[in-house]
């Protein structure tokens, strides 16, 4: 490959969500002499082996991943921001007083809780066009976002929802519960990244083409329709988990990453688990995502979201819009298990990305 001399890459219509901030790999010095982001990363005309041979220290977690980049550019941001007042998500707060009232009238059930109705009412504000829900479960909180983002209203972006999922009975048993709703619905993505876990194993390159055809789903997902407002949702289901290595001193090119660099700024994260360690996972959302808006959910007990709540309130730039508290049924559990009966949820704005 000899000497790469500097090359300015020509902007794609696919690669807007990443204007405002350097383009991965520029630290690196990946894109010189004719190699570019579009050709190596996003693989459009199929694999270039030339992009990264061995011994030279470029691949694709130097070049393709968005993780350092974003840090650099949020070295060199200022801290000026709206005020809170300006800011307020007036519609978020709207939404979670309403859905209160709404579920204080009904029994306690996971499926009609006043999280999943605020979920609901949320998607369908008109700023909100993309969702991550970043961990699929039972699909409860998928189909309350769906049922709101498939609203008819103004739209900015196709209206899309990206979920992770390691199990496939559980991809399927969300699709059976997005049927049972008339949606407008594309038919839905089901990504293949799939990988076995550990820290030491690296990425195969069969792995490395899971990533890729990955990331063409979701480039196609967020093709722009010739009639915005009335284009159907596309649900995008990644099988596998978010990342395939659980260090926090290693780095390696993953599925969130790719993302977050074509989603973002995402409008609404959210974020509902109890007891899978996600530190890694929302440093890349945090940073690479860029969400305007994030929902937890479990953040009153242990494994859950709680930490990320507190991480959030000593940072300036988010500002706490609603929370709440539901209960996993009316009646005690006549067990050591009661703590866990009654569960929080928070909901924050970015102010850094506010419209």
């Amino acid at each position: 490959m000899g000497h790469r001399h500097r090359f300015l890459c020509i902007t794609s219509v696919l690669l807007q969500p990443l204007a405002g901030m350097s383009r991965p790999g520029t630290a690196a010095e990946c894109w010189q002499a004719g190699f570019t982001y579009e050709r190596c990363c996003l693989r459009s005309f199929g694999p270039d082996a030339t992009c990264f041979p061995p011994g030279y220290g470029f691949d694709e977690t130097s070049c393709c991943s968005g993780l350092l980049q974003a840090l650099l550019a949020a070295q060199h941001r200022g801290d000026d921001g709206p005020s809170r007042a300006e800011a307020s998500w007036l519609g978020v707060r709207r939404c979670a007083e309403r859905s209160k009232e709404e579920a204080a009238s009904e029994p306690a059930s996971l499926v009609g809780n006043e999280f999943l109705k605020t979920l609901t009412c949320i998607a369908s504000l008109p700023s909100v066009d993309i969702v991550m829900d970043t961990f699929l479960g039972g699909g409860f909180s998928c189909k309350a976002i769906a049922t709101g983002l498939a609203t008819s209203k103004p739209r900015k972006r196709p209206p899309t929802v990206l979920a992770f999922e390691m199990y496939e009975d559980r991809i399927d048993s969300a699709l059976k519960l997005l049927n049972e709703v008339p949606l407008p619905l594309k038919s839905p993505i089901v990504a293949d990244i799939v990988k076995e876990e550990g820290e030491n194993i690296p990425l195969s390159n069969d792995y490395k083409e899971k990533l890729y055809r990955y990331q063409s789903d979701l480039l196609e997902a967020l093709q722009s329709a010739p009639v915005l407002d009335k284009e159907p949702l596309q649900m995008v289901f990644a099988h596998g988990t978010p990342l395939a290595r659980r260090s926090l001193r290693h780095y390696a090119w993953n599925a969130l990453d790719i993302a977050c660099q074509h989603l973002a700024p995402v409008d609404l994260v959210v974020i509902d688990q109890d007891f899978a360690d996600v530190t890694k996972e929302w440093f890349i959302i945090e940073t690479v995502c860029r969400p305007r808006l994030v929902a937890l959910f479990n953040v009153n007990i242990h494994g859950g979201g709680g930490w990320i709540k507190n991480r959030l309130e000593i940072l300036d730039n988010w500002q706490l819009e609603a929370k709440g508290v539901l209960k996993l049924g009316d009646s005690m559990w006549l067990s050591m298990t009661e703590v866990r009966r009654l569960r929080a949820w928070t909901i924050f704005s970015n102010l850094a990305v506010h419209p």
